[in-house]
């Protein structure tokens, strides 16, 4: 079985305006990541009332998040500005029987 290392990060947003402004900036990034090869998928979801969204990524290792995300992506002007929406990062554990 093949695992991956799944990043979970959740906003909590103010107003519809707020929604739109900051898909549009994930949008712009993962411009960027896509380039990776370790790159696997990520998914957008938003509550009902529009007040949290969750970016759900997976990559093929944390190893290869981590590079990419150091060499790539942490000093770009877009993520500066995704981090002023205060994302909080959730981590994925596998259980085990």
């Amino acid at each position: 079985m093949t695992s991956h290392h799944h990043v979970i990060v959740r906003f909590q947003l103010d107003s519809e305006q707020e929604l739109f402004e900051l898909v549009n900036l994930i949008n712009e990034l993962e411009e960027i990541v896509k380039t990776s090869p370790d790159f696997i998928s990520a998914k957008l979801h938003r509550n009902v009332e529009g007040t949290v969204l969750i970016n759900y990524a997976t990559w093929t290792s944390p190893q290869a998040y981590e590079s990419f995300w150091k060499a790539y992506v942490v000093d770009t002007e877009t993520n500066k500005k995704i981090k002023s929406y205060k994302p909080m990062v959730d981590q994925v554990f596998v259980l085990q029987q």
